[in-house]
């Protein structure tokens, strides 16, 4: 690989990784443990004030992150790209308020697709002028990726340590940085998608020193939040054939894991069992998803 790209892809690695293990570390340190609820019904997670902070760090990381690999924050943005940091600022506003109420994962899952809708239109704005068959698609697919993306991850906040958690929101994180370098052949997307994946490498790495910690419901917002429309930007300017199968695989990376929660016998399961179940179920969808845009991709070389 041509060394300007390697140095480009570090640049735009290292920064988020530190920090989410610096700062995540500091956060999960200065956190009471508590019991992981493995099989925990939906809604009876309590709000923190560590959660919060969480939110908070999670957005900063990005945001800093972004401007470090990508020269800066620009305003007014550009271009669609540049959008994505106050996409981040509107994902903190929604990852609070998923915190807030009891039943905040599906306000956060409804919140989260309607900034989602109100980005898709700012990201191309030829969109407002487009007929209702070549918007509806395009909506469908937003709120797939968004409302179950958001659902997915904060449930697997709920109920996972802090370091499962982390590890199930890597997963298609890295899967769609693969899928949109390989798949859709943009690797300012791809890297987009990988400033949140090394976030969370970070911070999967730091939540194994706290084992028993939790991380912030609003943290697995925010990430379904942005990758989703990482992706959408792919479908909208590097379509390929296969563009709704990367988006339907990446969404299914944050629900599938969640279906341990609703198995009959979830609540006798142990930790690692139960993390070794979900963890299996969220790299089933997003590895088929890379082997197909690797094998596309050697096969139009070839």
């Amino acid at each position: 690989m041509d060394p300007a790209v390697l140095r480009q892809l570090a640049i735009g690695a290292l920064p988020p990784a530190l920090g989410g293990l610096v700062v995540f570390g500091a956060l999960l340190a200065a956190d009471r443990p508590r019991s992981p609820t493995l099989g925990a019904s939906l809604g009876k997670a309590p709000a923190r004030p560590l959660g919060l902070l969480h939110c908070i760090a999670a957005t900063g990381i990005f945001v800093s992150s972004f401007a470090v690999a990508f020269g800066g924050v620009r305003q007014p943005p550009q271009t669609a790209f540049d959008q994505l940091p106050y996409v981040a600022l509107a994902a903190l506003g929604v990852g609070i308020a998923s915190m807030m109420t009891r039943w905040g994962h599906w306000l956060g899952a409804a919140a989260g697709a309607a900034v989602g809708l109100v980005a898709l239109f700012l990201f191309k704005p030829a969109l407002h002028e487009a007929t209702f068959a070549e918007t509806a698609p395009l909506v469908v697919l937003t709120c797939i990726l968004v409302f179950g993306g958001v659902a997915g991850a904060s449930q697997s906040c709920r109920a996972c340590r802090a370091w499962i958690a982390a590890l199930l929101l890597l997963i298609p994180a890295a899967g769609a940085s693969a899928m949109l370098t390989l798949g859709h052949y943009s690797l300012k997307l791809g890297q987009g998608a990988g400033v949140l994946a090394a976030m969370l490498l970070g911070i999967a790495l730091a939540a194994t020193l706290w084992r028993k910690r939790s991380l912030g419901v609003g943290v697995g917002v925010i990430v379904a939040v942005l990758l989703g429309m990482v992706v959408v930007q792919g479908h909208l300017f590097a379509p390929t054939p296969r563009s709704l199968l990367y988006a339907v695989l990446t969404a299914l990376g944050f629900i599938l894991p969640c279906l341990v929660d609703f198995a009959p016998k979830a609540p006798r399961l142990g930790v690692f069992p139960s993390a070794g179940i979900r963890l299996l179920l969220a790299v089933l969808p997003v590895a088929t998803g890379v082997a197909i845009a690797a094998a596309t991709r050697t096969s139009e070389a070839s």
